[in-house]
This record gives C-alpha cells, structure tokens and sequence, in this order.
C-alpha cells in the first residue's frame, strides 16, 4: 500500500495501472471504441445490468438490446445497422455470442456487420477489471474515479474530453 502512495501506480490483476489517469484513459478508449459504430446499429447484451450500465456510455444514435428480445430485434428492418454482440467474456459468455452470431447470419445478416473487432478491442480493457460486462465496466467507472452521467456523448464528440475534471 505504501508503494502505491509513492509511485502513483497500483498492481492490478498482476498489470502495473497508473492510478486514476491510465483508468481514465481506457474508459476513453472503450467509450470510443463503442461509439464507432455506425448510427442506428444495435449492441445486444446478456441482460438488464449489462444494458444499465452501457446506456450513459454510448450515443443516442446506438441502440442497445438484450438476448431476450434477439427475435424480435430479428424482426425489425435491419438495413444499415451494425452489430456489436457484447457478451460476458467467460465460457458461457462464448457460447451465447456465437449462438447470437449464428442467428444474425442465419437471418440474413452479413458477417461485415457484425463487429468482433469491436468485441475483440473492448474485451482487452475490460477483463483487467472482471470477465462480466458489468462488473468490467463498474469497476473501470469506479477507479477511473468518474461519474457515468457525466460520459453522455454523441456521434461527432472527441471522447478524450468528456474525461477533464469538472
């Protein structure tokens, strides 16, 4: 402990993390990643506390949906959207993303619009922090010492200020 108070580093799930800064930057950097989706896509997610935890991150222009309701999100016109399955990042969180891909693709739905790149990046930051959307997210927001209304961005916003200090 005293090591922390003098360096200004913390060890983290064995990675040196620079103390409220280096969080802050890869809260940023998920944030981004998030909203680079094209306007209208979907982010579909395990459950409610998922949802609950990634609406003030992400732009007005992203929806954001649960398993539950994948048929009929399935239903719907689907022209243009992109789709981020952002599942937990453990074994059964394996399994219900392919499940969910497997049912885009068998709708109809191209592999170019389902985002695992975004997955991929995203789940880098965030099983630092735990293996559960939730828990990842709820922890980076509480050591990046932030506060989760203060993170509502658009589309055309430069995500590295919404990260400055009131």
């Amino acid at each position: 402990m005293w090591r922390e108070l003098l360096t200004g580093y913390n060890l983290y799930k064995g990675v040196t993390v620079k103390k409220v800064e280096e969080h802050r930057e890869r809260l940023a950097y998920v944030i981004e990643n998030l909203n680079s989706l094209k306007p209208n896509s979907i982010i579909i997610v395990e459950g409610k506390t998922d949802k609950l935890v990634l609406q003030p991150l992400i732009s007005n222009y992203i929806r954001i949906s649960t398993i539950v309701n994948l048929n009929k999100l399935l239903m719907e016109n689907k022209v243009h959207r992109e789709y981020l399955i952002l599942t937990d990042f453990d074994g059964e969180g394996k399994k219900l993303h392919k499940y969910v891909k497997n049912k885009l693709l068998g709708n109809g739905i191209s592999e170019n619009f389902i985002r695992d790149d975004i997955r991929n990046t995203i789940r880098k930051y965030l099983t630092l922090y735990g293996y559960g959307i939730y828990d990842g997210l709820s922890s980076l927001i509480k050591k990046a010492n932030v506060n989760p209304e203060k993170f509502k961005v658009n589309v055309l916003s430069r995500y590295l200020y919404i990260l400055d200090d009131e």
